[in-house]
């Protein structure tokens, strides 16, 4: 008999397998990045469908297979990119960063302060007013990529990384151009 494990997970990635099933990247809060197979949710009749989407956050319970996991039960949270007011830049911004962290995640290896981070930028996203879309995004990617210990000139933006997504104000055009700068060097500087 194999063990079942709980836990909550954002749905970064899949693709369609044989007819009626999919493989799916899952950010998981305990276990990191996990490719895990869900059989029959691209069925119409499909009780897991919307909690297995792109951008999902559900409850997974999951089975450790011999190649991959096995998602057995789902309970679905949210969605943020099919909210309720999501706007097209808010789906950009969504789709940019899940991209971004299966990019970077190496591995099962559950990080929760980089799972809270994902969480809270993607929740403040949500909220956010199209004005501070720009700065949240930027700091999110910010947040994501010091985390990772590939930002390589943290002492600037030390006081921005430490503040809450809901105490960010606004910043200027000049100032988002500086980070994304450092940003776009880092990432150079990585090469992953």
């Amino acid at each position: 008999m194999h063990h079942k494990y709980h836990t909550e997970g954002l749905i970064i990635g899949g693709f369609p397998s044989r007819e009626a099933n999919k493989f799916l990247l899952v950010f998981a809060r305990d276990f990191g990045l996990v490719g895990a197979s869900a059989q029959g949710t691209r069925n119409i009749s499909s009780k897991y469908r919307y909690g297995l989407e792109e951008c999902s956050l559900s409850d997974l319970s999951l089975v450790k297979g011999r190649e991959h996991w096995k998602i057995t039960n789902v309970i679905p949270r949210d969605n943020f990119y099919f909210g309720r007011q999501v706007s097209q830049d808010k789906r950009e911004i969504f789709v940019k960063v899940n991209a971004l962290l299966r990019r970077f995640l190496q591995g099962e290896e559950g990080d929760e302060v980089l799972f809270k981070i994902v969480l809270d930028g993607f929740r403040a996203i949500q909220k956010a007013p199209s004005l501070a879309l720009e700065t949240l995004e930027t700091i999110l990617v910010l947040k994501i990529i010091s985390s990772l210990g590939i930002l390589k000139n943290l002492g600037a933006f030390e006081d921005l990384i430490g503040k809450d997504f809901e105490e960010i104000e606004v910043l200027p055009k000049t100032e988002i151009k500086k980070i994304v700068s450092v940003i776009n060097e880092s990432l150079f500087e990585s090469q992953i």
